[in-house]
């Protein structure tokens, strides 16, 4: 039971590790930061999923800098979305 109870803790403490290795930040023109994991892209923006598992609002493209955008446009999804909002 021990054995059982340990492998599950450490099973727990890898994914939770896992999940803040991935966690990016980004902070928005407006001053808002987003800690988190970028996973869906569309035209209207960019929903984060956040370090506490719960997900952001779609936020715009216009919101983010051009530190992120470039962040977000080496993502092969993203990359047609965010990279005509990064200037030249």
């Amino acid at each position: 039971m021990h054995h059982l109870l340990r492998c599950a803790t450490i099973a727990l403490t890898l994914a939770i590790l896992a999940v803040v290795a991935r966690a990016e930040t980004f902070t928005l023109t407006d001053g808002a930061v987003l800690v988190g994991e970028p996973v869906s892209f569309d035209e209207r923006g960019v929903v984060i999923r956040l370090a506490d598992g719960n997900y952001s609002e779609r936020t715009p493209w216009i919101k983010f800098n051009q530190e992120n955008l470039k962040t977000l446009a080496a993502n092969p999804k993203a990359q047609a979305f965010a990279e005509p909002f990064i200037e030249i």
